[in-house]
């Protein structure tokens, strides 16, 4: 059995379409901290990284990144 990743609920058999989140709350949970910064990747990002991902929710991630950079 797995568990959710945001809140630690155990996750059923059954497939959703939130996995590997237990609900689409905890899945935006998840994307807002990324949003924030709270987590931090180590490297670029790539376009595979961004496939999960709905067109609105790259659209999301790539222009915060964008107010993010440092101007020069």
């Amino acid at each position: 059995m797995s568990r959710c990743p945001m809140c630690g609920t155990e996750l059923g058999p059954e497939l959703s379409p939130a996995r590997p989140f237990c609900s689409p709350r905890c899945k935006k949970l998840d994307l807002q901290n990324w949003l924030d910064g709270v987590y931090r990747l180590p490297r670029e990002l790539v376009p595979e990284d961004l496939s999960g991902l709905s067109d609105d929710e790259q659209a999301e991630l790539l222009a915060r990144i964008a107010r993010n950079q440092p101007e020069g």
